[in-house]
């Protein structure tokens, strides 16, 4: 394969889900050497991908980005991620955030009928 992600190595993919969906708990995740982040739900799954604190994607390959990640975020930047084990579900509270700290890109997720949902 020419790149390291996930859509290179479709029956390990599906072997990682197989053994994830059996343990009945909730997962996310995480990845990133992208070169730029985003947050997003794929095949319902959900995928936190934070990258790009001292470099990012070169300007010809953004719209190749742009048309199989939604909402990426080119600028330098880290991800946070805040749970709230509180209560009967895990509350996520994903961000992508500058380097001064500054919000780019955010969603608040929660764990219910067996998937991740935003509220």
């Amino acid at each position: 394969p020419g790149s390291e992600e996930w859509a290179d190595y479709p029956s390990e993919k599906a072997k990682l889900r197989r053994l994830l969906e059996s343990t009945k708990k909730p997962y996310l995740y995480l990845t990133g050497d992208k070169h730029f982040s985003s947050i997003f739900e794929k095949a319902g799954e959900l995928e936190f991908m934070s990258s790009g604190m001292t470099h990012n994607t070169r300007l010809p390959l953004r719209p190749y980005v742009i048309a199989r990640y939604p909402n990426p975020v080119f600028d330098n930047n880290y991800g946070l991620i805040d749970i709230a084990w509180d209560g009967a579900r895990p509350v996520l509270d994903l961000s992508i955030r500058t380097a001064w700290g500054y919000s780019l890109n955010q969603k608040r997720m929660t764990w219910k009928n067996k998937k991740w949902q935003s509220f």
